[in-house]
């Protein structure tokens, strides 16, 4: 049990990409693709899940669907 408990610490300090980054979270890649879009920083396209988990708790207006990327169905819709 040790051995996991030291894994999940190490783990948040590994500089990850978008899809692990998601995955350690239990997020969805587009969550952290709007994450992106909102500031938070990618450097390299990469980021630890504390620096994941800091940014969220210093931006707890952070909605997910602010930040959507463009979807073209729904301008061709509006523009209707």
């Amino acid at each position: 049990m040790a051995t996991s408990i030291v894994k999940s610490r190490t783990q948040k300090k590994l500089l990850l990409n978008m899809r692990e980054l998601a995955r350690e979270m239990g997020v969805t890649e587009m969550f952290v693709l709007c994450m992106k879009k909102a500031g938070f920083p990618l450097p390299g396209g990469k980021a630890t899940v504390d620096w994941a988990l800091d940014w969220l708790k210093a931006n707890p207006d952070f909605r997910q669907a602010d930040h959507r990327p463009f979807d073209k169905r729904s301008k061709r819709e509006t523009d209707l």
